[in-house]
């Protein structure tokens, strides 16, 4: 049967958090709001620190879907069918994990998107310690050792050096504004990367 595009749940996403983005992010934390604006609404961002559209998308509708989706009836229909569509290994599905998968093109920034949806998480669990909407630990299981090597990046580079000079994702995409990055160096300790044979 011929599929109804504009009723495709990834359409039907993509209309909301369009909806969302141009309305300013409304219902979302202070922190949440503040890295929004940061990330995408900043006058003072260079050229070549802004995100990619593919990231902004992905890292938006992340954050749509943790934060705000349960919010409006269209984001609860939303919630309803992903949920309806997992399928769950084992006899007590009720017991897994929830899992919602991104597919981004080879070349599109999936670290740096990894990167703002870590510090997203980081910082707000920070602020509201006891929301658990937020992650406070973070596994990253990479394929092989290779891509392993390269998420390095996403530990906070804590050398004593002068900020332009840090390596890490955090630093060299200027994501962290300046109110959260007092607190970023507590991230490493909550960030295990490792490869899929070792996990």
């Amino acid at each position: 049967p011929e599929v109804d595009a504009e009723r495709h749940i990834i359409n039907l996403i993509r209309k909301e958090v369009s909806s969302w983005r141009s309305n300013g992010y409304p219902e979302t934390t202070r922190v949440t709001s503040e890295l929004l604006n940061y990330w995408f609404n900043n006058p003072e961002r260079e050229a070549w620190h802004r995100l990619f559209f593919a990231q902004r998308e992905a890292a938006e509708t992340a954050i749509w879907l943790n934060e705000v989706a349960e919010r409006s009836n269209a984001g609860q229909n939303i919630l309803r069918i992903l949920n309806e569509a997992r399928v769950s290994v084992g006899e007590n599905s009720e017991d897994q994990l929830p899992r919602i998968a991104f597919k981004m093109a080879t070349g599109t920034g999936k670290t740096v998107v990894m990167a703002a949806l870590v510090l997203y998480h980081f910082a707000n669990r920070q602020e509201y310690k006891s929301d658990i909407r937020f992650a406070d630990y973070f596994l990253i299981v990479a394929p092989g050792v290779t891509i392993k090597d390269r998420l390095g990046v996403l530990f906070v580079d804590t050398r004593k050096l002068p900020e332009f000079e840090l390596e890490d994702y955090y630093h060299v995409r200027r994501l962290v504004p300046q109110s959260l990055r007092d607190n970023i160096q507590n991230l490493n300790a909550r960030l295990v990367i490792t490869n899929y044979h070792s996990f």
